[in-house]
Parts: structure tokens; C-alpha cells; sequence
């Protein structure tokens, strides 16, 4: 299969997606909707998209070097690897919150049982 030159409208297309992305993750960062961590990845995502967008024999470059007959897969694959990156990733912090919630709780539930028996104890003396 012969390879042949992206048009220019989709390089720009391209190009301009990965710049409204890393404006939509600053500003996300500014305002602390996303942490620092994940902004870097979206920032290194977004760059990724521009590299390729403006230089899109990288892709061709790849699937060779790695022997990939159709070149697109390697953006698939590519595609597949990062989506789990960040499902661990999400599945590692809900993890770390399902664990901090249940911790909050149980002090709650000790200091709402304190309060309690310090009432009762007030009451009591009246």
C-alpha cells in the first residue's frame, strides 16, 4: 500500500485540536479541575497530537520501524495503550478516595458517638 500525504486541511484540523487542548488544560490546571499529574499527560498528549498532525510521516516512520503493515494501526494501538494508562490511573485514585471516605466515615461515626455520650454525661449532672 502506497502512503500518502495528509491533506492540509486535516493537518490544520489536527493541529488546531491539539492546541484547543492544551488551552482547555491550562485553564483547567488555573482553576484546579485537574491536578498537576494529569495535566502534564494531557499536555504530552496534546503535543503529541500537534507533533503528528504537522509531521505525519512519524507515523508512517513508526509502523515501519516496528514492521506494522498499515500505519494507521500504530495510532490505534497507540490509542488503546494510553486509554488504559489512564483507566489505571482513574482506577488507582478511586481506589485512594473509596479508602479515604471510608476512613472519614468511621471518624465521623467516633466523634458523632463522643458527642453523644457527652451530652448524655451533661445531662445527666443537670
Amino acid at each position: 500500500m502506497e502512503y500518502t500525504e495528509m491533506g492540509l486541511g486535516i493537518k490544520i484540523i489536527a493541529i488546531a485540536i491539539g492546541v484547543i487542548l492544551i488551552i482547555m488544560v491550562v485553564v483547567s490546571m488555573k482553576k484546579k479541575q485537574i491536578s498537576d499529574y494529569q495535566g502534564i499527560l494531557w499536555l504530552i498528549v496534546a503535543v503529541f497530537i500537534i507533533v503528528l498532525g504537522a509531521f505525519p510521516r512519524i507515523v508512517r516512520a513508526l509502523a515501519d520501524l516496528l514492521g506494522i503493515w498499515w500505519a494507521p494501526s500504530v495510532l490505534l494501538f497507540s490509542d488503546a495503550v494510553l486509554i488504559g494508562f489512564i483507566l489505571f490511573n482513574h482506577s488507582k485514585e478511586i481506589s485512594m478516595l473509596k479508602s479515604q471516605l471510608t476512613e472519614l466515615t468511621m471518624q465521623v461515626s467516633i466523634l458523632k458517638s463522643e458527642k453523644e455520650k457527652e451530652q448524655e454525661e451533661k445531662d445527666s449532672v443537670q
